[in-house]
């Protein structure tokens, strides 16, 4: 799940796409199809939880770990964390499916300004 800053009740609508990291918290790259962020939408959840309305599935390269999911803005701007039940390591390029019930959100947040 994601650890927001500041819980509210509102959906996390500016959290618009979702990536994958490695254990050391880099996003990962390259690949043939290529990596690529996932666009994202939120539906509510129960106890002020917000998910994604369906998986989400992801080309990883050879060679990679899935460590976690990281998310971003739609100006790409880096904005939180999520970890995963597990690590996932690729030897060769394959495919993850990031469930909708392991991205959930508590509410949104506010960055500090």
């Amino acid at each position: 799940m994601l650890d927001v800053y500041k819980p509210f009740t509102k959906c996390p609508s500016f959290i618009t796409h979702l990536g994958l990291i490695d254990p050391d918290g880099r996003e990962l790259s390259g690949g043939d199809p290529p990596y690529e962020r996932q666009p994202v939408a939120w539906i509510p959840s129960k106890d002020d939880l917000w998910q994604p309305p369906a998986d989400l599935t992801f080309n990883v390269p050879a060679g990679s770990t899935v460590g976690g999911f990281a998310c971003f803005g739609a100006d790409g701007a880096f904005l939180g964390l999520g970890s995963l039940s597990h690590f996932e390591y690729f030897e060769y390029q394959g495919a993850f499916t990031l469930l909708a019930a392991e991205t959930r959100a508590l509410g949104t947040f506010t960055p500090d300004q």
